[in-house]
């Protein structure tokens, strides 16, 4: 009985015994009579029935809830519940019966039958609010599981997608990688004996910062210096990278391998394009409830653009969208020969 609702806590316990007083009083009100002389016995006899109702009422609750009224018809529900009311009625009233006329000598039988159609109303009037409120409870109970369902449901479609963004990283920048590691072979093997060990180091801390969903600050920008070595391996001095982070910003969480595409984005549009040296410059701040990040660029504003699907931007549009449900995050500018994005974490969410 410990899952029932009306026993489940302290609250609703002393709720369920406070509403029968409530209505003991009500039904004295309206069966004060045959005894006028002997008001307690009277009084005895109220709190027996509805005692003896109040139990009825919490044996309803299983065979309410081991009905299955969704699987049945109309029809069917009327007739169980018409045959579920005598029995309650017959159960009730005549064991109340059997327990006075044991205590009570003389004129009970009289007063009895006296009362007996008010307690047949009673009765069912008892058994129709029973039946109501547990079918209120049965189906807020069906809803919340159908929420809560749904909502594991969301939560693990958005995981999904959020890994399917997620390995969309590592093939595009792999290819790339392998691509000039092919290339470096027989031109520089040194070189390409580097790459190989550094992007073995990339891979192997990718997949282990894979299934965590933040990451602090300082572990990301590991991960990004350790990406840029890579490219730096590939352009050599035309690739500069230059640094601006408060220390206080480094255990700001944000989500794992977020950067990554904006800086591959910079490198595909600004070192790969231009002739000459490109700064990519990272400047972060931070307050209490925000983490601001700015990647930016020079680039050749004379050389014409790569042609490319744009996956590195839109992953990062997305996977902001899917984990903070806003669409201000971002913000993406172009001046001159300085291509700029800001990105905006919230520090203040679960």
């Amino acid at each position: 009985m410990h899952n029932h609702p009306f026993l489940r806590t302290r609250t609703t316990r002393i709720a369920f015994i406070g509403i029968w007083i409530l209505v003991s009083g009500i039904y004295y009100a309206f069966m004060a009579m045959g005894y006028p002389d002997k008001w307690a016995l009277e009084i005895f006899d109220v709190l027996l029935y509805n005692l003896l109702f109040s139990l009825i009422t919490l044996l309803l609750w299983n065979a309410i809830r081991f009905s299955n009224p969704e699987k049945m018809s109309i029809s069917q529900v009327l007739i169980y519940h018409v045959g579920l009311l005598a029995i309650s009625e017959a159960a009730w009233i005549g064991a109340g019966y059997l327990i006075m006329s044991s205590i009570v000598q003389g004129d009970y039988q009289v007063h009895f039958m006296r009362t007996l159609s008010s307690r047949i109303i009673s009765g069912l009037f008892f058994y129709s609010i029973s039946i109501l409120i547990y079918y209120l409870i049965m189906y807020y109970q069906n809803f919340r599981e159908s929420a809560l369902k749904e909502a594991e449901l969301q939560a693990l479609m958005k995981e999904a997608e959020l890994s399917i963004l997620r390995s969309q990283i590592k093939p595009h920048f792999l290819f790339n990688s392998l691509n000039s590691i092919s290339s470096l072979t027989l031109s520089n093997p040194a070189r390409a004996q580097e790459m190989i060990i550094k992007l073995s180091d990339f891979i192997r801390y990718s997949l282990a910062e894979s299934e965590r969903k933040m990451v602090p600050l300082r572990a990301e920008l590991d991960y990004i210096r350790l990406y840029l070595d890579i490219e730096k391996v590939r352009f050599g001095e035309k690739l500069i990278t230059l640094y601006e982070i408060g220390d206080k910003c480094l255990d700001c969480q944000l989500p794992n391998m977020i950067l990554q595409p904006l800086y591959e984005n910079a490198v595909k549009h600004g070192v790969y394009e231009s002739t000459e040296p490109v700064e990519i410059r990272t400047t972060v701040s931070c307050t209490v409830n925000s983490l601001k990040i700015i990647i930016s660029n020079t680039f050749d504003p004379e050389s014409v653009a790569r042609k490319g699907k744009g996956l590195g931007l839109k992953n990062i549009l997305n996977r902001m969208h899917l984990i903070y449900h806003r669409e201000d995050l971002i913000r993406i500018e172009k001046k001159g020969n300085q291509f700029e994005v800001s990105l905006y974490i919230p520090q203040d969410i679960d």
